[in-house]
Formats: structure tokens, sequence, C-alpha cells
């Protein structure tokens, strides 16, 4: 992760960042390389060719991570999470779930659909209501896709200074 800025945290726009295994993009040139993070990895990184469409889905993790707190995909084994990733099956379990509304519910659906054709682009993700409706604290405002609670790890900024 990577603050853009200094000052309050409140305030700062946090970035999420990998170089580890970056290589230059080539459109339409699929990649073949198998490395990943088992809980983030996308089902055509495990069948050995994909597209930018694989960055997608780790997205999908990432914000089903931040909306109840665990990956949607586990297991006791690397090769448990990866039959549970290419199956694709999402669990919305009520107890996690019930304070996050059908709009976050939706999105986090359509970025992990297994076919990577299905999944939206990273443009049309940066127009989704709910990723384009940005105000400092949805919860509060009462914004449509948000309980009247903020979801569980929502303070960024108490977390970061480990409070």
């Amino acid at each position: 992760m990577m603050l853009t800025e200094h000052g309050d945290l409140e305030d700062a726009t946090l970035k999420l960042i990998d170089f580890g295994l970056s290589r230059r993009f080539e459109a339409g040139a699929p990649m073949r390389t198998l490395a990943c993070t088992p809980q983030y990895v996308a089902p055509e990184v495990l069948s050995g060719a994909y597209t930018e469409a694989c960055d997608l889905w780790s997205v999908g993790v990432v914000l089903y991570v931040l909306l109840c707190g665990s990956p949607p995909f586990h297991g006791d084994s690397d090769a448990q999470v990866f039959a549970r990733v290419r199956s694709g099956l999402l669990d919305f379990g009520p107890a996690a779930w019930e304070r996050v509304g059908a709009p976050a519910r939706e999105l986090v659906r359509r970025l992990l659909q297994v076919d990577a054709g299905a999944r939206p682009t990273a443009a049309q993700l940066l127009l989704e209501p709910w990723v384009a409706l940005r105000p400092t604290r949805p919860w509060a405002a009462g914004q449509p896709g948000w309980g009247a609670e903020p979801p569980r790890g929502a303070n960024l900024s108490r977390a970061l200074r480990g409070g």
C-alpha cells in the first residue's frame, strides 16, 4: 500500500501496488507467468493464459475483503483455494454482509465473474455509480450501497495507526 500525500490520513489517497512481478503491458498479448497470491488470483491465471482482466478480479477480491473482513476464497491448502477460485462461488452470508448494500454486493459479483470477458474493464469500473460516489464517510451521509454503520475495517486511519 502507498499513501499518495502527506498529512491527515482521513484525507489521504491510498493506492494498492505490487510491482514484484510487473511487466510492460502489451494490449492483446496474453500473459503466461504463473505467479500469484492464492486468495487473489483470477481463474484464468491458473489456466496459464490471461489478460489485464485478471487485475479486475483482484480488485473484486480486495473489495470483498474491505467490505466484509475476510477473503472470498479460502481453504486449508493452496489446492483448495485454487479449486474455490475456479468455481467462482461467492458467499454473501448475512453475518458479514448484512450492513453492505446491494450495489456494493452486485459490483463484487460482477468483478468476480469466472468469465474474464464478463467483468467490467478498469474504465467501466471507474464509471460505476458505487465507485464514482466518493463522499468522505459514505455511511454517515446515508449514501446508497452502505448500511447505517461502516463496514468492518472502514476506519483506514485507525487501522494504519494500529488502533
